[in-house]
């Protein structure tokens, strides 16, 4: 009977610690702003260079005060970031392929910032980080580049959209809004 009794007062123990325990409610709120989607339009979708003498490259400023050299009739691309005020913006774009169907040559891409960026109005690189200057202005960015020289052997109309050529693909994400 001696050694009931503790095992008795042991169990009692244990189970009054379960009479005192009581149950609580934290409530956590969340919110978020919810930003709008980047709203991009390309003004000019194609940057052409007319007619370039073989042997030599070309280059379309994507500057539009620059030098266009070897180019015909140069046209550069226009992007334009509609009612950015104090977003940022990675921009990244990559090189392009043109081809004839049968023979390739790259394109160097270069991008310039003609107006509406606080942090870079100029010539940037893939990767860059540009700013909106806070006035609610568009951005307007300016696509050109340089052309590989072709040789005359393998003169003809060559083009992105031809067999094995690439496009021009420039993507925008948010770094801060």
């Amino acid at each position: 009977m001696k050694k009931i009794i503790p095992v008795l007062s042991v169990l009692f123990a244990l189970s009054a610690v379960n009479v005192f325990a009581q149950d609580a409610t934290e409530n956590i709120n969340v919110s978020a702003n919810v930003q709008s989607a980047i709203n991009v339009n390309t003004i000019v979708n194609l940057i052409t260079f007319g007619q370039v003498q073989s042997g030599q490259q070309a280059i379309i400023s994507a500057d539009p005060n620059g030098t266009d050299e070897n180019a015909e009739t140069p046209q550069r691309a226009e992007i334009v970031i509609e009612g950015a005020v104090n977003e940022a913006f990675q921009i990244t774009f990559n090189n392009a392929i043109l081809s004839n169907g049968t023979n390739t040559v790259d394109f160097a891409t270069d991008l310039f910032v003609v107006s509406g960026s606080e942090s870079s109005n100029g010539a940037i690189s893939s990767g860059d980080q540009i700013s909106a200057d806070g006035s609610g202005d568009n951005i307007v960015l300016s696509i050109g580049g340089t052309l590989d020289a072709i040789s005359a052997a393998n003169a003809g109309t060559y083009s992105t959209t031809q067999t094995g050529g690439e496009s021009i693909t420039v993507e925008f994400n948010y770094t801060s809004i």
